[in-house]
């Protein structure tokens, strides 16, 4: 994208262009610039050319332009020929042969008089390297919309506070009724305006697309995982999963504290040794063995995240290919097991709920030293997997053992997956 470093301007076919040369300054007064030796010259690229490279042609500073006048101060009329293209102007001082100065012009088609651009359509919200995609509708029909006149809608932008411009990317200005483009870094975190039009542009026919601050999070060798939404922390650019984990975020409990939304996961992140990888059966299958209350201490049989059988110390895991933080699916076998033990002396579900949701917190740290009364993702956790507990198991009679039995309902383990 070139919008925050070099600017395109817009011309119209028969329209003057006035150039000035400003940079041509000699430092002793006694002997300045000869006006003549100023020579303005013009190089013409069509959109074939200016596609090929993303850094654009168009800056290159190459002397292969034609000569279209002398002095400090010259003008250019823009020819019906060169429609469509992209012109650059640039002065060279004669004495030296150097370019000492460039300004670049696209020459946008001809408007369509009884045409103009009705509203628009397009992404909301999106991310650095996202796609972007909007749409226009015309004020006429469609069978009186040419395609010519579709493809030369042109695109001014507002970045933020910055001044409006034309949308260019890649040093390549936009243009078409249907455009899609991909978010620059430049625009991270910022709340972008797009006005399409054919004659004049407007911010009352526009759309307004949010840049959210992509946040990418990397192994420690730099090996990208996933991505999140860190605007609302100030966040964006690459962290490793152990700086996000100290900075105490998470994206998986959109209800509880330091919440962070997940924007999207890497299509290799199951593929990656530096992670261990589980199925929601698993984690049901293990926290499903009933246990000692005492073997969920730390480093016990059923602390999950410490567990071979579980992360086995990890501090990242997926289920069902998305991310968790271990600590977090570790909380899901203690409360199975105490709910469901709570469950079958009380025969009543409101009373385990409450029971296990009593004892989480007092075992917020482990060992039962610490009482956790927040809103942390580990309280939320048990009180995502009592609901399901409250949808896998029902209530029998009573036993002589003077218990309850529990009815395994056939509530799938995937219920348990972290979605709102």
């Amino acid at each position: 994208m070139s919008m925050n470093r070099k600017k395109i301007n817009s011309a119209h076919v028969g329209s003057y262009i006035y150039l000035t040369a400003t940079e041509f300054v000699h430092q002793n007064a006694s002997n300045p610039v000869d006006p003549q030796s100023v020579i303005w010259k013009k190089k013409v690229f069509d959109d074939k050319e200016v596609g090929q490279d993303n850094h654009s042609v168009v800056w290159q500073i190459n002397d292969d332009g034609q000569t279209v006048g002398n002095g400090m101060s010259v003008q250019c009329k823009i020819e019906k020929s060169d429609e469509g293209k992209y012109i650059r102007f640039y002065a060279m001082l004669n004495d030296f042969l150097t370019v000492k100065q460039s300004v670049v012009f696209f020459v946008d088609p001809l408007p369509v008089p009884y045409v103009r651009v009705k509203s628009v359509t397009g992404t909301s919200e999106s991310a650095v390297g996202d796609t972007v995609r909007c749409q226009v509708e015309y004020s006429e029909p469609d069978s009186r919309v040419s395609q010519k006149t579709r493809d030369s809608v042109k695109w001014m932008v507002k970045i933020g506070d910055e001044k409006e411009e034309r949308l260019t990317v890649n040093d390549k200005v936009i243009l078409g009724g249907e455009i899609s483009f991909k978010v620059p870094e430049e625009w991270s975190g910022k709340s972008v305006m797009l006005m399409p039009f054919l004659n004049e542009h407007t911010q009352k026919v526009s759309c307004t697309v949010t840049i959210v601050g992509k946040l990418i999070v990397t192994t420690k060798s730099g090996i990208e995982l996933f991505a999140l939404n860190g605007s609302a922390h100030n966040l964006s650019g690459k962290i490793t999963a152990r700086e996000l984990y100290d900075l105490g975020l998470q994206w998986f409990e959109s209800d509880a504290d330091n919440y962070i939304p997940l924007i999207s996961i890497h299509s290799n992140i199951t593929g990656r040794n530096e992670l261990k990888h589980f199925s929601w059966k698993q984690i049901v299958d293990f926290a499903e063995i009933d246990r000692w209350m005492i073997s969920y201490r730390s480093g016990g049989d059923g602390d999950w995240k410490a567990s071979k059988k579980g992360a086995a110390g990890f501090l990242l895991v997926t289920v069902g290919g998305v991310p968790y933080w271990a600590d977090a699916i570790g909380q899901i076998a203690f409360t199975v097991d105490y709910y469901t033990d709570r469950l079958e002396h009380t025969g009543n579900k409101s009373t385990a709920r409450d029971e296990t949701i009593e004892k989480g917190k007092q075992f917020g740290d482990g060992a039962g030293l610490r009482r956790d009364d927040t809103n942390s993702y580990d309280n939320s956790v048990i009180i995502r997997a009592i609901n399901w507990c409250s949808m896998r198991y029902n209530v029998g009679g009573k036993n002589w053992m003077g218990t309850y039995d529990l009815i395994k309902a056939d509530y799938a383990p995937e219920n348990l997956s972290f979605k709102k």
